[in-house]
Parts: C-alpha cells; sequence; structure tokens
C-alpha cells in the first residue's frame, strides 16, 4: 500500500471513479486522529466515525481527547465558513494528525486568490504536526501552492487533454505520458463489487523517480521502465498480475484504446 508519512500534505487526484476515494478510506482505517472535511458527505451514515457539525461541537470532542479522534466534520452551505473554522479547532491542537477533504479545489482553487488562513496553513501545516490530504478530480484546479507543498501526490489516470497538460507542468512529460496509459479503476456500482483493480502514478519530493503504483500486486516501479516496456507483452514481475496469466504469451500489452503501451 501506498504509505502515508506524518505531518505532510499529500494531493490525491483523478477523475470521478478513479479509485482516489478509496485509497483515503484506506488510509483513514489506519489513522488514530484524523478530521474529515466531509463536504461531498461521504461519510454520512457510516459507523466508527464521530460526526460534528459546527465548529463548537468539533472543539469540545476534541478537548475531550485529543489523542484519539476520528470525526467527520459536516459543513452547512457557506463551506468557505466552516473549513476556516474548523482548520482553526485543529490547529490548536499537538500531536501528528491530519486534515483530510474530497474537492479540496473548493477552498484552495486555482484561479482565486487564497483565503490568508488557508494559505497561512499550507506553509506551515508540517511544523504544526499538521498533515493535509486534499483530493480532487484534475490538477489544475488546485492552486499551485497546495500542490508544490505536497511531500506525495498521488495522480489516477486520465486522458484529458486540460489534465494531462496540468500533470506535465507540475510533475513532467514522463509522469503525464505514464497517468494516460495507466490501468483505471472499473467498478460495479450496482453490485458493489471491483472489476479491475486501478494503477496509479506516485510523485514524492525525495529526489527518487517518480513511481507506478499497481493496487492489484502492491507493487512499485519506476515511471521510466513503465513506459518502456515492450510491445512483446514482457513484463517486470512487479507489473504482473494474476490478468497477465489469462492472456496468451507473446500478446502486446494495450491500452483501453487498443494502442501499444509503449513503441
Amino acid at each position: 500500500m501506498i504509505k502515508l508519512t506524518e505531518c505532510n500534505n499529500i494531493f490525491v487526484v483523478g477523475p470521478v471513479s478513479s479509485g482516489k476515494t478509496n485509497l483515503i478510506n484506506v488510509w483513514l482505517e489506519n489513522i488514530n486522529r484524523y478530521v474529515r472535511f466531509d463536504y461531498t458527505g461521504e461519510t454520512t451514515g457510516k459507523s466508527g466515525v464521530e460526526h460534528c457539525h459546527t465548529p463548537f461541537t468539533l472543539l469540545e470532542r476534541m478537548e475531550k481527547n485529543q489523542y484519539f479522534y476520528r470525526i467527520a466534520y459536516h459543513p452547512g452551505k457557506n463551506v468557505m465558513e466552516h473549513y476556516k473554522w474548523c482548520q482553526k479547532v485543529v490547529w490548536a491542537f499537538d500531536e501528528p494528525r491530519w486534515l483530510i477533504m474530497d474537492e479540496y479545489h473548493r477552498v484552495c482553487p486555482q484561479n482565486k486568490g487564497l483565503d490568508p488562513d488557508v494559505e497561512s496553513a499550507l506553509r506551515l501545516a508540517r511544523h504544526n504536526q499538521l498533515g493535509i490530504v486534499g483530493a480532487s478530480q484534475r490538477p489544475q484546479d488546485v492552486n499551485k501552492l497546495y500542490v508544490d507543498s505536497c511531500r506525495m501526490c498521488v495522480i489516477f489516470r486520465s486522458q484529458e487533454e486540460n489534465f494531462l497538460n496540468a500533470c506535465a507542468g507540475h510533475w513532467g512529460d514522463q509522469v503525464a505520458d505514464a497517468v494516460a496509459v495507466c490501468r483505471p479503476n472499473v467498478y460495479d456500482e450496482v453490485n458493489k463489487i471491483s472489476k479491475q483493480v486501478p494503477q496509479c502514478v506516485v510523485v514524492t519530493r525525495d529526489g527518487r523517480e517518480a513511481q507506478v503504483y499497481d493496487f492489484g500486486n502492491d507493487q512499485f516501479v519506476p515511471v521510466s521502465t513503465f513506459l518502456n516496456l515492450k510491445d512483446d507483452g514482457e513484463k517486470p514481475d512487479a507489473l504482473r498480475t494474476d490478468l497477465d496469466e489469462e492472456r496468451p504469451s507473446g500478446e502486446s500489452v494495450h491500452d483501453d484504446a487498443g494502442n501499444p503501451l509503449s513503441e
């Protein structure tokens, strides 16, 4: 699994049903101190998490026990105002902790001036032992300051031109090329089963080459290796899954459009 490092900002981006929310849910299963700003209603009716609707009730709950809390905060219509107060409450406590939000562009948009409180948090969160996980459908919608502040960015497959151009601008052409041909998530909403597990690109700020992560076998490979796969169908072991056993030997690897995965 893609591992979190405490006190770091994390950006998760991908189209609808790409797998980003599922990844966040898996992360949260192993975190003991977090507030999820649930603008999208993802946690509505779910057990195993406490629910707050006002900054005051959030503050009261965290004051009772600041060492263990799994809280979903449900904002009202004024999303920005609720987020600012929610951030202020979380900021006031110690210990490594997380603030998580889907549709992060709602509070950190690219084409508008940032709220001063949000901007300060992006610049100083790691010094306050706070990690911010923001998810969005498109990288071009989120303010560059946030993307640049993130120690890890997880990018799911997209073939939208503007999405890929933003990937190239943030992380380079190889990352954009890999994002375009990663295996997409295929989920049956009616029967609640996954028909195909996705791949994603993981970019870290530690000098290492970007990696492609495969949810099917829990393996990483460098983006350059991923892009240099040959048409004869040979794959590094880290890219092989059970689906490969069903493919005739020697058959080329193709994307969903029928094009070879690499030249």
